[in-house]
């Protein structure tokens, strides 16, 4: 048995146009995908450089901090050692045996002779307190006394200017 063969008639331009339709088709899709995956890249490129660019940023800050840091650290140093100097030139200022050498080589200072020392002597039964207490009244009593004189020495103005 022989299977009876169908003869297909096909225009020859509607086959040219559905090959065509396909190259087309597949092109753009092609064309497409290549675009997208060149968007694609692009944008991962700039993605990576803009961290990279952010990442150096960060980093010239952090550098510039601690180079501040270490400028500040050498300028607290140098202050210390111009504070210990100063602390040495004031102790040896403030030093009673330099003091003295210096007083008695450069001002001709010299210690006083027994006879030009001046001794006092106070009694041990003197009361400070009381004493103290005696010139308070002594004081007020003066006080008292000139406010009177006073008193009575422009109340004598007075009248003498009225007689005038």
């Amino acid at each position: 048995m022989v299977v009876a063969k169908k003869k297909y008639y096909y225009d020859d331009r509607e086959l040219m146009n559905d090959t065509q339709d396909k190259v087309v088709k597949k092109s753009k899709k092609r064309v497409k995908s290549i675009f997208n995956y060149k968007i694609g890249m692009i944008m991962g490129i700039i993605v990576l450089s803009s961290l990279c660019i952010f990442l150096l940023t960060r980093y010239t800050a952090i550098n510039e901090i601690k180079f501040r840091i270490h400028n500040l650290n050498k300028e607290i140093s140098t202050t210390e050692v111009e504070i210990q100097d100063l602390k040495a030139e004031l102790d040896k200022l403030i030093r009673s045996d330099i003091i003295e050498e210096k007083a008695i080589a450069e001002l001709d200072m010299q210690y006083p002779q027994y006879e030009q020392i001046f001794f006092l002597t106070v009694d041990e039964g003197f009361d400070t307190e009381q004493s103290i207490i005696n010139e308070e009244a002594n004081l007020l009593e003066y006080e008292n006394e000139n406010n009177f004189l006073s008193s009575l020495k422009t109340s004598f103005e007075k009248l003498y200017s009225l007689l005038d």
